[in-house]
């Protein structure tokens, strides 16, 4: 389940896009700990994503540090999608990814997304 992971990651850094990780937390879904999507991405063979690890999976005084960026959880449950989907366009948009923008009547696509509405 953690292999995804590892081909999204590589796919990401090998477009040089900027990432942020979002994991899926319920196990039903294929949830896995952060623990083990960073073992796996450490494990991959890709010395890139090796890389590339430290910065998206922080551990110890790392994750600790103001402004880390941390995985992000995905709850899908209704109370929490909607601090999920904010916590999200807030790193896409501290990457560059998303500009600030109407919110009404108009979607923009993301790097990688499905496209626009």
């Amino acid at each position: 389940r953690c292999r995804r992971a590892c081909r999204e990651l590589r796919a990401a850094v090998g477009a040089r896009r900027p990432v942020a990780v979002v994991y899926e937390t319920d196990e039903r879904r294929a949830g896995a700990s952060v623990a083990e999507l960073r073992a796996d991405c450490l494990g991959c063979g890709d010395p890139r994503v090796a890389a590339a690890v430290p910065a998206l999976f922080p551990t110890g005084a790392d994750a600790a540090r103001p402004g880390a960026p941390l995985p992000i959880a995905w709850y899908r449950e209704r109370a929490y999608l909607d601090a999920t989907l904010v916590a999200l366009c807030e790193r896409l948009r501290a990457a560059g990814v998303l500009e600030p923008g109407p919110a009404a009547g108009r979607r923009r696509a993301v790097a990688g997304g499905a496209g626009e509405r």
